[in-house]
């Protein structure tokens, strides 16, 4: 997480003489690339899982987040959050019952492994829709991030 906030600091105060311009790339594309080394390890799923998770759209520019204190706290506290997850027993549990997990080597690749955590812990990468929650869609609506005028349920059709 220091290294987030170093991230932070870069984009928001560039170190004199030669000033680096600020990121004008989404988050999506700043945490893929790792930027400052502050999101080591984050692949397009688990990014696109977590902006889903905490309301942030993913192609929301890197500036607009680092400038806010209340959104980089979001996100602060929202990465290990969702990563937490991937160290409970419960995330092991049903491929070890089903496939025999390899202890020695967790990431030996099992193709039953992967439909379990494909179905089970993908939620929004690769799916064509999602249902959405209803407090995170307040939490969209709060934010101003869906069209109040949208009818939940009804297809538009137009004349």
């Amino acid at each position: 997480m220091e290294c987030l906030k170093c991230f932070r600091m870069e984009v928001t105060e560039p170190p004199p003489p030669t000033p680096a311009p600020a990121p004008l790339q989404s988050m999506i594309k700043e945490i893929c690339a790792n930027s400052g080394g502050a999101f080591s390890r984050l692949g397009h799923h688990l990014v696109n899982d977590i902006c889903f998770h905490l309301a942030i759209h993913p192609m929301t520019p890197a500036i607009y987040m680092c400038q806010d204190n209340k959104r980089l706290a979001k996100l602060l506290e929202g990465i290990p959050g969702h990563l937490d997850q991937f160290t409970k027993h419960n995330y092991f549990q049903p491929m070890e019952a089903s496939c025999g997990l390899n202890w020695e080597n967790l990431f030996q690749f099992h193709e039953h492994a992967n439909w379990t955590y494909m179905h089970s812990h993908v939620d929004v990468c690769w799916h064509c829709s999602r249902q959405v929650p209803e407090a995170l869609y307040v939490k969209y609506i709060k934010q101003g991030l869906l069209d109040p005028q949208d009818i939940i349920g009804e297809l538009f059709y137009s004349n």
